[in-house]
């Protein structure tokens, strides 16, 4: 008997640690992938001149949608949208 819950214990702990490498791993490229995302966005935005900053809205689980925006250092304003590496933007007037 002793011996039936020591595989349990085992088997429980060997299932608890594969669950948490498993949850490290999909953070990780969770945290790859936003990181992409950001040096893209500073990477596009950064040929219509030096950036201010950059800012995400929020993060769309069902289409993976990311939407944010950047100013520039001259003041120009650009809503984004960015999308499996495509980027579509539109300048935002000011008021």
């Amino acid at each position: 008997m002793k011996r039936k819950n020591l595989v349990l214990l085992a088997s429980g702990l060997a299932g608890l640690g594969l669950l948490t490498w498993s949850k490290a791993r999909k953070d990780a490229e969770k945290a790859l992938e936003q990181e992409t995302m950001m040096r893209q966005v500073r990477s596009y935005f950064s040929q219509k001149g030096p950036i201010q900053v950059v800012y995400v809205n929020a993060y769309d689980k069902l289409d993976e949608a990311t939407t944010g925006g950047v100013v520039l250092e001259d003041g120009r304003r650009f809503d984004f949208t960015y999308f499996e590496g495509d980027i579509i933007s539109k300048e935002v007037d000011h008021d």
